[in-house]
């Protein structure tokens, strides 16, 4: 009886180590890729900002209901630094080098999670409603500042080495599209109703822990 009890007791153990995880708490770091959006790209003026490859940060966390069905929620921000280029040498619009572009995005969203038949790894589909996206171009010297707030959504995937409990490590991909509403510079804000899109994607790694 003894030994029945210890094999029962082992077969629980075993089979609750090998369940899944349900809920996540992931931070990542990645390359971020501007990918133009009429925010950045102000042909009417004949200026645009030449944009570097900058970082992405983020923190998300989730909840998986069912093996596939889940709530996500993230946190980022992304900084990229620029040129200011004048096509038309517009006089409003002087050249600026060194200047940085950065946004702080909130999302939240259903979560889709797949298997693919890799050992535990699974790949994960997050599409997100942006409830809140700030915008700040900051400009060498801090004078003339722009700052936006706008709206969008965000779409992630990830690559996830492992399902189970513990400590794993992920491949993300983001693709970020959303669009400015107003922007403030000088204590004076201006309403956005066009020239005001914003498009990004992203490529990184990141660490998360299944609990």
């Amino acid at each position: 009886m003894k030994n029945l009890l210890t094999i029962l007791v082992a077969l629980v153990t075993l089979n609750l180590a090998a369940q899944d995880s349900k809920a996540y708490v992931m931070l990542s770091a990645g390359a971020v890729f501007p990918n133009g959006g009429d925010y950045i790209i102000n042909w009417d003026q004949g200026v645009f900002m030449d944009q570097y490859t900058g970082l992405d940060l983020n923190l998300n966390v989730g909840y998986r209901f069912t093996e596939m069905l889940g709530l996500t929620a993230t946190w980022g921000a992304s900084s990229n630094e620029f040129d200011t280029v004048n096509i038309n040498n517009n006089p409003d619009y002087l050249p600026e080098e060194g200047a940085f572009f950065s946004v702080v995005y909130l999302g939240i969203g259903p979560m889709f999670t797949y298997p693919i038949g890799l050992g535990s790894s699974v790949v994960e589909f997050r599409p997100q409603l942006l409830l809140s996206m700030s915008g700040l171009t900051d400009l060498e010297g801090g004078d003339n500042d722009i700052t936006a707030k706008g709206s969008g959504y965000l779409a992630s995937t990830s690559w996830v080495f492992g399902s189970g409990p513990g400590l794993k490590f992920s491949i993300n991909v983001d693709y970020l599209s959303g669009k400015f509403k107003e922007k403030e510079s000088g204590g004076i804000t201006t309403d956005l109703s066009s020239e005001n899109s914003y498009v990004r994607i992203s490529m990184g790694a990141g660490l998360r822990y299944n609990f």
